[in-house]
């Protein structure tokens, strides 16, 4: 059987009473979730030297149509990161977001989105939410900047 199967990789097993032989993980996994991140927009997980960091974001658009941002800090290396909260950015779907940057330290987020204008000058509208993270309601500020952009 070695003849047919090579690489490190291959951990295969035969017991004494059986005609057939079983592959064993290689791989084993530490911890899993049952989470559901539909359309995922962006996310970043904070490097730190030669391992992870402690802050993680997932901004992703749910099946409702609605932009969310997840965060949350890793705590433990082994494990997956503790989704501390989501906050809805915004329901309009008109509205593009593209990314986001985290503040935790600072307990801010800022998201990065545009709006579709009206059919007559097809312009795009650019927003910052301003996201407050210390507090449990996540109030959001929009600013609009001044870029406007024709687009054919």
């Amino acid at each position: 059987m070695s003849d047919l199967f090579s690489g490190y990789n291959l951990e295969i097993t035969q017991g004494s009473n059986n005609s057939f032989a079983a592959i064993s993980k290689k791989w084993y996994d530490l911890d899993q979730a049952l989470s559901y991140y539909p359309n995922i927009i962006s996310h970043f997980v904070e490097k730190q030297d030669n391992t992870v960091g402690r802050d993680a974001f997932l901004l992703y658009k749910n099946n409702a149509g609605a932009i969310m941002l997840t965060y949350g800090i890793l705590d433990k290396k082994d494990r997956l990161p503790s989704v501390n909260s989501t906050a809805i950015i915004e329901t309009d779907e008109n509205v593009t977001c593209f990314d986001a940057a985290l503040f935790l330290d600072h307990g801010l987020a800022v998201v990065d989105c545009v709006k579709k204008g009206g059919k007559l000058f097809s312009t795009f509208t650019n927003y910052w939410y301003i996201v407050n993270l210390a507090s449990q309601s996540h109030e959001i500020k929009k600013i609009e900047n001044d870029l406007y952009v024709g687009f054919r």
